[in-house]
């Protein structure tokens, strides 16, 4: 195994842990009142206000075009050229120095969000109400979302069906862009439940529906299904109802009921683990400190397995579903073994007593607009929460990149292919295929 595959490995690993905790985070806080359908929401629309299809998009706010602010990349009327279509914009500063050209041969700014020959520039970090330090810049929350919903209904308005394609209208329900996907449906006459390719061959794609659900859009499912909650959306039968009643489904019972008109009453099995206040039991003796500030809650509201999962149960349960889950027992132990605090120990260029790391109140500071920390902390005194003198109130964090030479000194392992073969990620290649062959679809 090459050291970049090495690297590739590493990086699949963060990636899962960081979407578990995520995903775990997000569906804690959206517990309270959500069994009894208790929550209020703003968003509640009739059986007769959504019959005829375009009536959602008459129900949410209607926007200037004088609006859309120079993010958004339209086609202009006079010429092929491609322009920003207003002057208006947002504090956020623009760079339009590097420029690519779509598989039409339309020209665009670098890292744009692409609507056929349109794009919109959607800005990495907006800074949250509460602070990067107390808040989370969750996407679907951005007060820029509607300029995306903007910029895209202009760009149906001014171009020409050619440009458009079906599996658009499983883009923007991705990211539920309401109104988009009904002029879509309406204009182009797609449908909301088409794949174009086989699920049997490839049953990583997902229809508009599927998509809309496993995004969390209530009102986008909704709006495409117009309120047919017996809708069959997959090729195992299952109906919109049936994604929705799943265990840890992204479609929260307080939006299901009031926007869908659902009761969901999602059982909860709880996990015990052995604890003594706020520590938890090192399972793997792994070394690394396991203290932490917050409460435990016994309480699981997502799957978790410790039997061997075959991909085709993966996809159908869980990765078509958009639910989140634990797999457990499959990291051997020789291999949970290599991420230990002990094995770093012992190699003086990662002791976790002597070097010293770049630190912040966030992971990238210059990024989240914090300053780094004055001093560098060892990682131990990162584990037993050091304060910073600039910062005693924030506890300090760092993030690292590791270069091919400590991936050959920490992790060689990897080079003999029985041990990766029995590793905890021979599921990536049984899932998706070789993470070799398939670089470019692994994020």
């Amino acid at each position: 195994m090459s050291r970049k595959q090495e690297r590739q490995l590493y990086w699949m690993l963060i990636a899962a842990l960081s979407l578990i905790s995520i995903s775990m985070t997000s569906i804690n806080q959206f517990n309270t009142n959500l069994v009894n359908g208790s929550g209020n929401t703003a968003l509640k629309y009739s059986e007769s206000e959504l019959s005829e299809g375009s009536v959602v998009a008459n129900k949410l706010p209607e926007y200037e075009e004088g609006k859309i602010d120079k993010r958004c990349h339209l086609p202009t009327s006079s010429s092929d050229n491609y322009g920003y279509y207003s002057e208006s914009a947002e504090d956020e500063e623009y760079d339009e120095s590097e420029e690519y050209y779509n598989d039409k041969g339309h020209q665009h700014p670098k890292d744009d969000i692409l609507f056929g020959p349109c794009s919109y520039n959607y800005p990495n970090n907006v800074k949250p109400a509460e602070g990067f330090l107390d808040g989370i810049d969750f996407y679907h929350l951005r007060s820029t979302i509607k300029n995306l919903e903007i910029c895209f209904s202009k760009c149906i308005d001014v171009t020409e069906k050619e440009e458009f394609e079906s599996s658009f209208l499983v883009q923007v329900a991705s990211i539920g862009l309401t109104k988009v996907s009904l002029k879509l449906m309406t204009k182009f006459g797609y449908d909301p439940a088409f794949i174009s390719i086989p699920q049997e061959e490839h049953p990583e794609e997902f229809n508009a529906v599927q998509a809309a659900i496993r995004g969390g859009h209530a009102l986008t499912v909704k709006a495409l299904t117009k309120s047919n909650n017996a809708m069959v959306i997959d090729r195992h039968g299952r109906t919109v109802a049936d994604y929705i009643d799943l265990k840890g489904s992204p479609i929260r019972p307080t939006e299901a009921k009031s926007i869908l008109g659902l009761i969901v009453r999602h059982d909860k099995s709880t996990t015990k683990k052995n604890r003594d206040k706020n520590v938890v039991k090192d399972e793997n003796n792994s070394s690394w400190s396991s203290k932490t500030v917050h409460s435990y809650d016994d309480t699981c509201n997502i799957d978790i397995l410790e039997h061997e999962m075959h991909r085709d149960e993966f996809f159908k349960e869980y990765y078509s579903t958009g639910r989140p889950f634990v797999l457990r027992g499959h990291v051997p132990k020789e291999e949970a073994a290599a991420f230990s605090k002990d094995r770093w120990n012992t190699k003086r260029k990662y002791n976790t007593h002597q070097r010293r790391w770049s630190v912040g109140p966030t992971a990238y500071p210059s990024k989240t607009g914090q300053e780094h920390c004055s001093r560098e902390f060892t990682i131990t005194e990162i584990e037993n929460c050091t304060k910073c003198p600039e910062m005693p109130d924030s506890p300090m964090v760092t993030a690292w990149h590791p270069n091919d030479e400590d991936f050959e000194l920490l992790y060689p392992m990897y080079n003999d292919k029985e041990f990766y073969e029995s590793s905890g990620w021979r599921k990536i290649d049984e899932w998706f295929g070789s993470a070799w062959e398939n670089e470019n679809k692994m994020s």
